[in-house]
């Protein structure tokens, strides 16, 4: 027997007693234990990865390869750590991160998006006091755009300027009223119109220091003021509808009382009022279109020193 056929059977005999060997510990379900397991194709690249790194985590990495087989970039990532929980890493064809679907260390969920510059463009997530957020980013990787709800039904959606202040917002609370904002480039709201739980609306304009110059809104009694004054006088200038048909424009003296008015209702019943500065004493003239009684003209003492006194429809 010649020394090439000793070889031979020696390694056949090597080989078949690691195969036994080999089909014992899978038997026996034993591990097979490594710290990285590649996969490669058919050109001998690497078309996917599974490792750990030092710090505990567990990887696994598959790679996209172009036709030739010679490059390859990273297209999905998994990895896992014990105080951060998991995260999922998508790649594009330059091998830049693009989404990332995971959970921090607080047990939160979060999903991001990124261009292909790497800036961050949306991002998904909940806050520890179990509110759901989306923000929008800026070119500038600043957030422009924002939304988010709490489980008590507050919610509300946010705008910001390049400045990074407030530019709109728009949110409702667990009660069901609704309140639209609009801020100057200070960052100072200016226009505000909402409703209350009770299903009435308005409407403020204010000045760069919060000061109410515009009033639009509707009253309990199922009617609606508007009203335009002056916050360094405090006069102010009101127009008002009532149920009923009723009519009036009014205004109000330095000291924020009734002084004048003029109404009318939709029994053709027409009135002026005058009032004093302290509006403890006035005129009031009455005149009544439908009937041929004459026009009625009478002096007021404390009459209206909460409004006019307007006749009942």
């Amino acid at each position: 027997m010649s020394e090439m056929t000793m070889m031979r059977i020696a390694l056949a005999v090597a080989y078949a007693g690691l195969l036994i060997v080999g089909l014992k510990a899978w038997s026996n379900n034993d591990r097979i234990r490594t710290k990285e397991i590649e996969l490669v194709n058919d050109y001998g690249h690497v078309a996917m990865r599974m490792w750990t790194e030092v710090d505990g985590e567990a990887v696994l990495e598959t790679y996209s390869l172009y036709p030739n087989g010679l490059e390859k970039t990273p297209g999905v990532r998994i990895g896992a750590n014990a105080p951060s929980g998991g995260e999922i890493r998508t790649f594009n064809y330059n091998g830049d991160s693009v989404t990332v679907i995971g959970a921090d260390k607080n047990a939160n969920g979060y999903l991001q998006t990124a261009g292909r510059d790497r800036q961050r463009q949306v991002e998904l997530f909940t806050t520890e006091d179990d509110t759901g957020c989306i923000q929008v980013y800026g070119d500038d990787g600043e957030a422009r755009v924002y939304l988010y709800g709490s489980d008590s039904g507050f919610g509300q959606l946010g705008i910001h300027g390049p400045s990074k202040k407030y530019v709109a917002t728009v949110g409702a609370n667990e009660s069901g009223a609704g309140l639209l904002q609009i801020f100057n480039s200070n960052g100072v709201p200016v226009v505000r119109t909402g409703s209350d739980v009770m299903g009435n609306g308005a409407l403020n304009i204010l000045d760069r220091h919060q000061r109410v110059y515009w009033d639009v809104g509707v009253t309990l009694k199922s009617g609606t003021v508007m009203l335009l004054r002056d916050p360094d006088t405090h006069q102010s200038v009101w127009f008002e509808t009532r149920e009923g048909g009723v009519g009036s424009v009014g205004a109000a003296n330095s000291n924020g009382l009734f002084s004048a008015g003029v109404g009318a209702n939709h029994s053709g019943l027409a009135w002026i009022q005058i009032g004093d500065a302290f509006t403890t004493n006035g005129f009031e003239l009455v005149i009544n279109s439908n009937g041929p009684s004459p026009p009625t003209f009478r002096m007021v003492d404390h009459a209206m020193k909460k409004g006019p006194a307007v006749p009942s429809p």
